[in-house]
């Protein structure tokens, strides 16, 4: 499958201008936020993902049960996933996927499509839209049990607000931090390699667990 115009050189224009390149005076409805885990753990985990992305799918299907496990279930890490497209194809399929504004829906559509990723050819899957002469029909196919249709798909991409929502988050991000690349993960709003996820995170929740040193207090007699 050939991608359509890198959708990074936007993320970059936005960290080098003063302003980012979706105004944000334009009214752009929030879309519901993708969290596992207890919302007051100590540590919050922000994960920037493209649906296009090689690593944010390794990362999803082999790295993050075991995290969830070790750090979501144990209450220490609140983990959340936003969309930061890496190209015209992943924003597409991001809309798509948040078709209703369902999470539930969002995260199983988003399951199916790197579940299906294969831009290697190195494995047997059932829709492999990555190498397919017309991706968004396989796509289609792929996601008609999660209710999309083909009447749906047109109007969900003519529909501006979803899109503008997408690049806001990914737009201030990329401005606020540098961030021009995906998979990129924030812990407690700090950047860090994926490489160095465990790692940050085994240092925030020491640092949560850590007392606060307390004043003294000196008295006169």
């Amino acid at each position: 499958m050939q991608f359509l115009r890198p959708l990074i050189f936007l993320i970059t224009m936005g960290i080098a201008q003063s302003q980012p390149v979706v105004d944000s005076a334009v009214s752009t409805v929030s879309l519901p936020e993708v969290g596992f885990g207890d919302r007051t753990a100590p540590v919050k985990v922000v994960m920037y993902h493209s649906l296009t992305c090689h690593h944010c799918a390794e990362f999803k299907l082999d790295k993050f049960p075991e995290f969830k496990q070790k750090y979501v279930d144990t209450g220490k890490v609140y983990f959340i996933l936003k969309d930061f497209p890496t190209d015209e194809f992943s924003l597409k399929l991001s809309i798509i996927c948040w078709a209703g504004r369902n999470v539930d829906k969002y995260l199983e559509r988003s399951h199916l499509i790197i579940q299906n990723f294969n831009p290697d050819k190195n494995k047997k899957v059932a829709f492999d839209w990555v190498n397919a002469d017309k991706p968004t029909e396989v796509i289609e196919e792929l996601l008609r049990s999660t209710g999309i249709t083909s009447e749906m798909i047109q109007p969900l991409l003519d529909d501006r607000s979803i899109e503008d929502a997408i690049l806001q988050d990914a737009l201030t991000i990329g401005h606020e931090l540098g961030l021009n690349f995906a998979p990129g993960f924030t812990v407690n709003g700090k950047l860090v390699e994926m490489n160095d996820l465990n790692k940050a995170v085994d240092k925030a929740i020491k640092a949560a667990d850590k007392p606060a040193p307390q004043s003294s207090v000196r008295t006169t007699s």
